[in-house]
């Protein structure tokens, strides 16, 4: 028996609105990247030195556009691997500890593949510095 055939309605609920939340998500990140971003060779930016001859501004703006597109080319990613995770039979389940995510935090965080145990971990870890 397949697992969306033994799937409780519930999680079948939970597992629509999630997919209804992450492609909303998904079109708000790929509007904001706009077409004209995006390129067969590349991302392509403003040219702000036509608008001002102060190359520090410029330097600022051409680094705040490329932390922008960086964002959202990472969220892009984050919401397609949730995607990606949620057409698993243990959608609501943490890829670490395999325990359940929890339907609130699935809500909020509709991207979330960790329990909060896992995440908190996971972000500690990253916060250390390196030895």
């Amino acid at each position: 028996m397949s697992a969306a055939l033994s799937e409780s309605p519930a999680a079948a609920q939970l597992r629509q609105q999630l997919r209804a939340r992450l492609l909303q998500a998904r079109r708000a990140h790929a509007s904001t990247l706009g077409a004209d971003l995006q390129h067969d060779d590349g991302v392509h930016l403003p040219n702000y030195s036509d608008t001002t001859d102060d190359d520090a501004a410029v330097q600022t703006l051409n680094d705040a556009a490329r932390a922008q597109v960086l964002h959202e080319q990472l969220s892009l990613a984050e919401i397609d691997a949730a995607l990606k995770h949620l057409e698993q039979p243990d959608f609501d389940c943490c890829v670490e500890c395999g325990e359940p995510i929890g339907q609130a935090r699935l809500l909020a965080q509709p991207t979330a593949l960790r329990c909060i145990g896992c995440q908190s971990g996971v972000e500690s870890r990253s916060a250390q510095p390196n030895p």
